[in-house]
This record gives C-alpha cells, sequence and structure tokens, in this order.
C-alpha cells in the first residue's frame, strides 16, 4: 500500500494527540521502535516522573513479583494507533481485511536483526530515511510479513547478541 502525504501527516497528528495521554509514556520503557516514536511525540519534561499516572488503575498492568504492583498500560489499539496501521478491506476476497502499518509492529522488532538492545545510529538512519519517504509521499506502508522480511536485519548480529546475553547471564549467575 502506497503512502500519502496527507494520511502521513494525519497519522502524526491523531499520534501527537495520542501521546498527550499521560499513562502513554509507558511508551519510553518499550525500547526499540515503540521507544523512538514516543520520542518523537512525547514532551519529556512531562513525561519523565517516577509515579505511574492517575490513569494506572483503569489500563493497568499488573506487576507481578514479590509484591503485586500496579503499572501504567498501553492498550492493543494505542500501539497500532502509534505505529500507524490501516485495515484495508477487499470486497473482492469476500470482505477479508489486511493490516498495513508505517512501521513495524513492536513484536516483530523485538528479535529482529534491528534489535540490538539498544537504539543505534543504524536503526536511527533508517527510521529518519523512512520518516522522510513518508512525509514526501513515498514508500509503502507494509504488511506484518512484509516487515519480518524487511527488518531482518543481519542473522549474524542476532546470533552475536544471543551468545552476548547467555555469556552474561552465566557470568553473572557464577
Amino acid at each position: 500500500m502506497n503512502a500519502d502525504t496527507i494520511d502521513f501527516f494525519a497519522y502524526l497528528g491523531k499520534c501527537r494527540n495520542l501521546m498527550t495521554i499521560r499513562r502513554l509514556r509507558k511508551c519510553l520503557r518499550f525500547g526499540g521502535i515503540i521507544w523512538r516514536l514516543a520520542m518523537l511525540f512525547l514532551n519529556l519534561d512531562n513525561a519523565l516522573d517516577i509515579y505511574p499516572s492517575p490513569d494506572a488503575l483503569n489500563q493497568p498492568q499488573v506487576l507481578v513479583g514479590r509484591d503485586e504492583l500496579i503499572d501504567d498500560g498501553v492498550s492493543k489499539e494505542e500501539l497500532e494507533l502509534l505505529i500507524g496501521v490501516f485495515e484495508v478491506a477487499y470486497p473482492e476476497k469476500n470482505k477479508a481485511t489486511t493490516k498495513f502499518s508505517y512501521w513495524p509492529p513492536h513484536h516483530i522488532w523485538s528479535g529482529s536483526g534491528f534489535d540490538m538492545g539498544a537504539w543505534t545510529p543504524d536503526n536511527e538512519d533508517w527510521f529518519v530515511g523512512r520518516f522522510k519517504l513518508y512525509s514526501e509521499g513515498g514508500g509503502r506502508l507494509l504488511r506484518v510479513q512484509e516487515w519480518i522480511n524487511n527488518i531482518k536485519g543481519f542473522k549474524h548480529s542476532r546470533t552475536m547478541m544471543k551468545e552476548l546475553e547467555d555469556r552474561a547471564r552465566s557470568f553473572i549467575v557464577q
């Protein structure tokens, strides 16, 4: 699905409005593409306090450990809005729908070759490049499978990161 400048700027406006909801500063803790999008839209002066928002009881994420804790939650619909999901209906295919998005879903980003545990200069170059394409009316929105193929990254980088994590874990356990 080809990107359209008008739709892209409407999407940016919706995200800007969405990110005024105080509990959505939780997106900063997601990491990856969700963190980067949150950084684009959040006013960090207001976002960086240490307490859950008053909305934490309305959209809770229960943290289970020694004690149960309540923290801010983010709904699936809010995450879909943040990555710019569009649902397209195909009447000729028995009203089947397909979802396209400007950015990869969090579950696709996590574990991809782009997910190095921190936002890297390569990630930023990729993000800025796609953002520029969309804002100039170019680029394509992709389906989930296309995102999987698009951000596969380098298999060797994923293997290396897993090996580093395994070694760090065994070092800590010793």
